[in-house]
């Protein structure tokens, strides 16, 4: 395990490539309030209803016809939910028995969502945001994994915590934001990558360099607020090297985490090119049949909206490192 100290060594700045057409997405679906979606590997988006002084709820639409699970199928309120392969996850505790549960949901045959319970939660396990789970051993290290993994991953320092995004291929992926337009990829230990993206655009003479040195850098990352929850920002998937993140530029910035290289495309709104319209995008659905699928707020109302990803993006996905 690498120190701290040794840090230096893991530092890794990497030039982003430019030239990405924007992605131009359409308004879709209304989406009721209270819900947030995910989508799985066959295209099926999941509305989720988390967090709430109720149940919960989970529907998704066919054929223009919303069928709902059955919530007599989980016990407890859903507290997060994450989609993996073609099945949506989600957690859920009994505030009376103190008790939580995993269960999965599958859309089946186009008629209805089928509810399975996988297990309760283990000795010393805690659930966290996008169905991570995390325990510590006896002599005090701590451990993740996402709920549909059996592999661990352990956890270098806790001082990234509050960072985390999700586990992408055995990684710890981490974000944070950065008055820098410039996006960088820094590998802190082999199996922990933290991304620097571009955050909240520079005030007029305010200085928007990025940290140069480990020691500036690793006392920023200390003064980072978390920003992950389930209007989620950031979007991967174990079947790609390409993460994707919503920055507060209105970019997406895309990163290849086998060649750290990285690529800012334009987000626009087909129907709407005001800046209002582009400012209301705020969580990554998915991605399926070569299409992403975002959550956006137009007239005070949450919808679903979708754009044809850039011819390069399969180009960019296929590099490998040199």
């Amino acid at each position: 395990m690498t120190c701290l100290h040794n840090i230096n060594k893991w530092f890794i700045e990497n030039q982003g490539v430019s030239g990405m057409e924007p992605l131009k997405f359409i308004r879709g679906e209304c989406v009721e309030e209270g819900f947030y979606a995910g989508q799985a590997t066959d295209g099926t988006i999941y509305f989720v209803k988390a967090a709430t002084l109720f149940d919960g709820a989970i529907y998704v639409t066919c054929n223009g016809a919303k069928i709902y699970a059955n919530s007599a199928s989980w016990d407890g309120q859903i507290k997060s939910f994450a989609c993996h392969e073609n099945e949506l996850f989600f957690r859920t505790k009994n505030y009376e028995t103190e008790m939580e549960k995993i269960y999965r949901a599958r859309f089946h045959e186009q008629t209805e969502i089928c509810v399975e319970f996988i297990r309760d939660f283990g000795k010393n396990e805690e659930g966290e945001d996008g169905m991570m789970m995390t325990r510590k051993d006896e002599s005090g290290k701590k451990f993740t994994r996402n709920a549909w993994d059996e592999k661990e991953v352990e956890v270098g320092d806790d001082i990234l915590w509050s960072l985390l995004v999700g586990v992408h291929r055995g990684k710890l992926i981490y974000t944070r934001n950065t008055n820098d337009k410039t996006p960088r990829v820094h590998k802190i230990y082999p199996n922990t990558i933290l991304i620097e993206k571009p955050g909240e655009p520079p005030v007029s003479g305010k200085s928007t360099r990025s940290a140069r040195t480990m020691t500036e850098f690793m006392g920023r990352i200390k003064a980072q607020i978390p920003s992950n929850g389930y209007g989620c920002g950031e979007y991967c998937e174990d079947s790609s090297p390409l993460v994707f993140l919503c920055t507060e530029w209105k970019e997406m910035t895309v990163v290849n985490v086998n060649t750290k290289e990285w690529k800012n495309i334009d987000m626009r709104i087909a129907e709407d090119r005001t800046a209002e319209a582009r400012d209301s995008i705020y969580s990554i659905v998915g991605i399926h049949d070569g299409k992403m699928t975002v959550l956006g707020e137009w007239n005070g109302k949450s919808w679903l909206y979708t754009a044809e990803l850039p011819k390069g993006i399969r180009e960019f996905e296929k590099l490998t490192p040199q």
